[in-house]
């Protein structure tokens, strides 16, 4: 929270990867923010980054945490085509 200016943007990284654009979710003149995001996760342990940029466009220090997600699936179809030659010259 940047007690003199307002937010201007919000930037949510999942393992190093900008969840929501380059640009990030545009926040226009609020001087705090309280928001739910959702956004898909990879199996295991993702790593989730947070930054607010301001009105200055100084960027904050990350947010950093973990979450351990374990997706329920249904194991894939396995097609197999096979050819032989039984008699090559």
């Amino acid at each position: 929270m940047d007690k003199n200016y307002p937010i201007k943007q919000l930037q949510v990284y999942a393992n190093d990867v900008p969840v929501f654009g380059s640009k990030g979710i545009a926040v226009q003149g609020k001087m705090s923010l309280n928001k739910e995001l959702s956004f898909p996760l990879s199996n295991g342990i993702n790593e989730i980054k947070i930054t607010a940029t301001n009105a200055k466009g100084q960027e904050s220090i990350p947010e950093k945490f973990e979450i351990q997600y374990t997706a329920e699936w249904d194991k894939p179809d396995l097609y197999v085509i096979g050819i032989g030659v039984s008699n090559y010259q």
